[in-house]
């Protein structure tokens, strides 16, 4: 499968503030299912960068008043193509216990995860977005953090979580959301911002939990959709579809998403389906890449200038909608009902 192509890797690990060795050792171990997959490929090697969530100002951490836990790494991995086209792959792998919630610090890492990986002079041909906890993709925001949420803390979240998803979307390269396990919410949201959604759906026989479930389940827990979301997912489905799903903010799995295409390639493992990534990334990277990086830019440009010019109306319309009545009782309530279906310790 790569015959005549090999991928020499660098992997940066966004640490969390003051976790020192101990998250050092995180790192190697959990990016060890990643690498494991790519070790006949080519020889690997390792940096850190400490690059964690602080002010800008006084290089202080974002703790938030709840004083949680902080957030585990995340790993911009860079794959170097050895074949003529030359550049690299960039893999994100999401890694925030116990399933890739975001907050504002772990959106701002992924922010600057984000960066990291479309950095022009790492000359990118391709980006996967990945997680490494069992049995999550990501399962959106915290709704905790938008509990009596002031219009300032809104407005800082709600703007990086466009960011990424527009970075995402902008990037005029091949992108791809490896999905193993539950991708709901903001989660998906942020798969959708890639050009291919691939997943992984073993056979029955080989499964050891229920089937993971992905879709947009904002309006379950009491948050509308926005326009540009509304617009997306339209984009990969169709209208009617869209109506269909969105309203009641239904969850599907990997095999009713393909149908519906929010999912485009199923996988009966990970190990299968991280190979046919790398392959299939390996091979577009040998187009020539300026007319690619155009093409694709322009195949794009539609969407991005329609999200753009609905951004203003976006952030009134939802924190009109967030800071309702109406929608912080929505919230409590899913709030206790997750809080219910938690297992004693």
């Amino acid at each position: 499968m790569y015959a005549g192509r090999r991928l020499v890797h660098a992997t940066v690990a966004f640490l969390a503030p003051g976790r020192g060795a101990a998250a050092a050792a995180a790192t190697e171990t959990a990016a060890a299912g990643w690498r494991g997959a790519l070790a006949a490929i080519g020889p690997t090697f390792v940096r850190r960068l400490s690059a964690t969530c602080r002010n800008e100002s006084d290089g202080t951490s974002n703790n938030n008043n709840n004083n949680r836990k902080q957030k585990q790494p995340f790993y911009v991995t860079f794959g170097k193509l050895d074949h003529s086209s030359a550049g690299c792959i960039a893999t994100i792998t999401m890694s925030n216990p116990r399933a890739n919630t975001f907050d504002q610090d772990s959106l701002d890492a992924l922010n600057k995860a984000v960066g990291l990986a479309t950095a022009a002079e790492k000359d990118v041909r391709g980006l996967v977005l990945r997680s490494d906890v069992d049995g999550f993709f990501s399962s959106g925001f915290d709704l905790s953090v938008f509990q009596d949420i002031t219009h300032a803390e809104f407005m800082r979240l709600w703007t990086a979580s466009k960011a990424i998803f527009r970075r995402i979307h902008a990037l005029p390269v091949p992108s791809v959301a490896a999905i193993d396990g539950h991708a709901l919410g903001l989660g998906f949201v942020f798969a959708m911002a890639c050009q291919l959604r691939c997943m992984v759906h073993p056979e029955p026989h080989e499964r050891k939990k229920k089937p993971p479930l992905v879709g947009l389940n904002e309006v379950a827990v009491g948050l509308p959709v926005p326009e540009w979301l509304a617009l997306r997912f339209r984009h990969l489905t169709t209208p009617r579809i869209a109506e269909d799903l969105l309203p009641t903010g239904a969850m599907l799995p990997a095999d009713r998403a393909l149908e519906a295409g929010l999912v485009d390639r199923l996988f009966p493992s990970s190990a299968a389906m991280h190979d046919a990534i790398l392959a299939d990334l390996s091979r577009r990277a040998m187009v020539p890449h300026e007319a690619q990086k155009q093409t694709i830019g322009l195949l794009r440009s539609e969407y991005l200038a329609r999200f753009d010019a609905c951004n203003e109306r976006d952030n009134d319309f939802f924190w009109s909608a967030v800071s309702s009545p109406a929608t912080q009782a929505a919230i409590t309530s899913a709030l206790a009902r997750l809080k219910a279906k938690k297992p004693s310790r």
